[in-house]
């Protein structure tokens, strides 16, 4: 039985780093380029949103590529925080 198990595993390779980063991208897509919704359905803080954007280097570029494709304004590049996002 646990070779079983190990032999299944060992057949997949996961890339920790980058399934979050599809995940966050999951979640501003289906929030449509909400960042404050996104968080929320990822069930983090506003803080580790914006430190997860700058560690994925996700720039405000792409989150208003989704929002545009959404149909919805694109964010301005204005204010402290997208400073700080920007890559």
């Amino acid at each position: 039985m646990d070779d079983l198990f190990t032999e299944k595993v060992d057949n997949y390779k996961f890339n920790l780093k980058e399934v979050e980063k599809k995940t966050i991208l999951a979640a501003i897509n289906f929030t449509k380029g909400n960042l404050s919704y996104a968080k929320d359905v990822l069930g983090i803080s506003r803080a580790s949103m914006y430190f997860l954007l700058k560690k994925h280097k996700i720039g405000y570029d792409h989150i208003n590529q989704i929002r545009e494709y959404h149909g919805r304004e694109p964010r301005q590049k204005v204010g402290k925080i997208w400073k700080e996002v920007k890559c």
